[in-house]
């Protein structure tokens, strides 16, 4: 659906009202995503409607799509598409969660949203706690279509640690 707001957080709606200056977003919130052993991850896409392909920022957090909304509004409203991915096994994500074993799918969820028509190719991880410590090891193993990453409250794990180190 789409839906009209002022600054990407609130309702507005100005009866008489034909042209309006304010963004309008394009809001999905079935988004699917196959990953390499055929698990489908369940998304919500936020970006400008209408717009021409956009970068994207992309989120990968096992704490529930639903709690992004407003991230994803003002992340849209400042030109960029926004796509949160559930973590498999959390959400409405297919499989079983395993905690910090995601940068396989983080990295099949990068190459299907940079092939996307409303992307430019461009991808960026954005998050923190879980979604951050998370980039780590997705940087690490280089995904073509990631060109950075955001990484809140998460510091860069040790070189040695086995759980977060993909290399």
């Amino acid at each position: 659906f789409f839906f009209q707001a002022e600054d990407g957080i609130r309702d507005h709606c100005v009866t008489g009202v034909q042209t309006c200056a304010l963004p309008i977003f394009g809001i999905s919130f079935a988004e699917r995503i196959r990953v390499r052993d055929g698990t489908v991850l369940a998304a919500h896409l936020y970006r400008p409607h209408g717009s021409s392909p956009l970068p994207v920022v992309l989120s990968f957090t096992p704490y529930g799509a639903d709690y992004q909304m407003a991230t994803g509004l003002l992340i849209a409203a400042r030109g960029y598409a926004y796509l949160v991915v559930e973590c498999r096994g959390r959400g409405d994500s297919e499989g079983h969660f395993a905690v910090y074993e995601d940068a396989p799918d983080v990295v099949d969820a990068i190459a299907w949203a940079a092939a996307q028509p409303w992307s430019d190719g461009r991808v960026v991880l954005q998050g923190g706690s879980y979604a951050g410590l998370l980039q780590w090891p997705v940087a690490a193993a280089r995904p073509p279509a990631l060109i950075g990453i955001t990484p809140l409250v998460a510091p860069m794990p040790d070189r040695k640690s086995t759980r977060l180190n993909s290399s």
